[in-house]
């Protein structure tokens, strides 16, 4: 599938690749986050004498954080698109 040279230029064109660089940032702060924990976890469970389950529940909300932060957003400009 080609697009024309000129669809890039159109609102749906702009709003189209604004979606793809934000998923972008999304992914990339999220490897981020989880392979600085992935580092930072087995220092934190000596130095602070974590059990497995203090463990758990330290890596538990960095990997829930962005599926709860984010459908609402997502739902919002999804709505504010369709309805302009």
């Amino acid at each position: 599938m080609t697009a024309s040279p000129t669809a890039q230029g159109t609102p749906a064109g702009r709003v189209r690749w604004s979606m793809i660089w934000l998923a972008f940032g999304a992914v990339t702060i999220n490897y981020l986050d989880r392979a600085n924990l992935g580092v930072a976890l087995p220092y934190m469970t000596e130095d602070l004498d974590l059990s497995k389950t203090a463990t758990g529940c330290c890596w538990a909300p960095s990997s829930g954080r962005t599926r709860r932060s984010c459908p609402v957003p997502a739902g919002w400009s999804t709505a504010s698109a369709r309805a302009g």
